[in-house]
């Protein structure tokens, strides 16, 4: 999802002395609150400890651009390997955030690749990313040179989150992806724009609002798909101008799709469920397929399920059905709830003292191990 940047130290320095001295440095712990750490602090601070390049995996006959990163000291590779895919946030894996986990990731000894979803970035939703991501694990595993034992782990940040799981149930992936992080992600994709449509929200400071933000980029994010062809630039720059506050161009002669999705995206007044439902109408089959609660298999990995207590974006409830659909289809699933981030940005205030911090460097401390075993 689209949010601005909060700032907040995970791991202060008493939280690490604390750790040290409690624990000792081989702790999986400590070693995920160094990437943790790292991973919110800037993203130029780590450009010195890692090797960058940009590369093409192949898809389909088309390729997708992945950014990828190694660590700069400790020799030449293989490393243990993650691949990372953004949400629907403008910038994809270039996103400041995105860039400072992955640096992060190699500078702490893993090879860290990360996809570029362009449509995704636009909110739009295509069935075809799941896909995407299962290609570009596919090649990075067999990176011989990059990716230890010819396996690559996933970490799925939001949408991205529900992404990887739908990725990680692909045959092709067989045997090759020891671990999948997914964290804020949804179980329904339909069901969760529903509620964005049909359910007052007041929002939270510095994150986006799904009640209104949120209708309006999923609508320009998949305008071409809610109205006839020849309406489509003149729909997209309505709504477009609503995203902005400008004053709306007002055009005549509407379909009843296109006027039903203008006025959508104007109203900052929740819809009628029979309302939202005729407007996603024409995008249902492919929300579904992007639904890891509507998938036909599931990951032949190890979960792990990261969500924020209070998640305002995407309700902590998804965590649940997630975790009893996964687990009751025999997937060795893990989960936590956490009240130190707000959606996937962590929330600001002071570090958080030691014991505070624990539960959740000891769970990603797991997936971290997880993606190494």
């Amino acid at each position: 999802m689209k949010f601005r940047r909060r700032t907040w130290a995970i791991v202060g320095a008493v939280v690490l002395a604390a750790a040290v001295a409690v624990i000792g440095p081989g702790c999986s712990a400590l070693r995920a609150g160094h990437v943790l750490g790292d991973a919110l602090g800037p993203a130029s601070a780590l450009a010195g400890r890692v090797v960058e390049s940009e590369e093409r995996a192949p898809h389909r006959g088309t390729s997708v651009r992945v950014r990828l990163a190694v660590p700069a000291d400790g020799g030449a590779g293989p490393w243990p390997a993650i691949l990372l895919v953004h949400g629907a946030a403008q910038g994809g894996p270039d996103d400041a955030r995105m860039v400072a986990l992955q640096r992060s990731l190699a500078a702490n000894g893993f090879a860290a690749g990360s996809i570029d979803l362009a449509g995704l970035a636009e909110f739009r939703m295509d069935a075809e990313d799941p896909a995407r991501v299962a290609s570009a694990a596919a090649w990075l595993a067999s990176r011989a040179d990059v990716a230890e034992d010819g396996r690559v782990a996933l970490l799925g940040i939001s949408v991205g989150g529900a992404y990887t799981l739908l990725a990680a149930a692909d045959p092709t992936l067989d045997g090759k992806v020891p671990a999948v992080l997914a964290f804020g992600s949804y179980a329904d994709l339909e069901a969760l724009l529903l509620t964005w449509m049909t359910t007052a929200s007041a929002g939270a400071e510095g994150m986006l609002d799904p009640h209104t933000e949120g209708r309006r980029l999923v609508l320009v994010g998949n305008v071409d798909r809610l109205v006839p062809a020849e309406e489509r630039d003149a729909v997209a720059a309505a709504i477009r101008a609503t995203i902005d506050g400008r004053p709306v161009p007002r055009t005549t002669g509407l379909s009843p799709a296109a006027e039903r999705v203008v006025r959508a995206a104007e109203s900052s007044r929740p819809l009628g469920r029979a309302d939202a439902e005729a407007l996603l109408a024409s995008m249902s089959a492919d929300l579904r397929s992007l639904s890891p609660s509507h998938a036909a298999s599931v990951p032949r990995a190890r979960v792990f399920l990261l969500h924020a207590t209070n998640d305002p974006v995407v309700p902590a409830s998804q965590l649940e059905v997630l975790r009893d659909e996964l687990a009751s289809r025999g997937v060795d699933v893990e989960a936590h709830l956490t009240d130190l981030f707000g959606h996937v940005d962590a929330t600001d205030g002071e570090s958080p003292g030691f014991f505070e911090a624990w539960p959740l460097l000891s769970f990603v401390g797991g997936f971290l191990d997880a993606a190494e075993d």
